[in-house]
């Protein structure tokens, strides 16, 4: 999946000399027709998707701080970190909606994602919220973002993927 040159992504692989991602692409190439399919509908969330980078990298890194998904935590803690976000606001992930210092936009995308991964459900009060900045198509890509993450997670997890030699996994205190 070749990401658009002005992306960070296109960024972070011309640094690293290539994807990463090798261990992820192994494990995911071992079905073909299921790799491909995913991969198509990853492209959206990456580089197509409605929702800015630094939105999606919030929700990204609160599902495999969740989902205790350490392979997808150390692939986007860096794209986090070229997005804008700061070590103290990442810190702030492993804690949650509730952490203080957050906006009132953040905490409710971090309040949806848990509520999206425990019960499928966004609270009415995080929808209103994000819907006073966010259309109807950038709604459904932060579900469906919520929702690609959290399954590729479930796939790393369940396939007990061990980290690649270039990613560096949660922070040894567990914060």
């Amino acid at each position: 999946m070749t990401p658009p040159p002005d992306s960070t992504y296109a960024k972070r692989r011309s640094e690293r000399g290539g994807a990463g991602g090798v261990g992820a692409l192994a494990l995911m190439l071992r079905n073909p027709a299921a790799c491909k399919a995913f991969m198509e509908f990853n492209r959206h969330l990456l580089y197509e998707s409605s929702l800015d980078e630094r939105l999606r990298e919030l929700v990204v890194l609160r599902i495999s701080w969740q989902l205790r998904s350490e392979y997808e935590w150390g692939q986007h803690v860096p794209v986090a970190v070229e997005c804008g976000m700061s070590d103290e606001e990442i810190d702030r992930i492993m804690v949650g909606p509730d952490a203080p210092g957050w906006s009132d936009f953040d905490a409710a995308a971090l309040r949806a994602t848990d509520g999206l991964l425990a019960e499928g459900q966004i609270d009415d009060a995080s929808w209103a919220t994000l819907a006073a900045s966010l259309d109807d198509p950038a709604m459904l890509d932060l579900i469906f973002t919520v929702g690609g993450y959290a399954t590729i997670a479930m796939v790393f997890n369940a396939s007990g993927l061990r980290l690649d030699a270039d990613i560096v996994g949660f922070p040894p205190n567990g914060r």
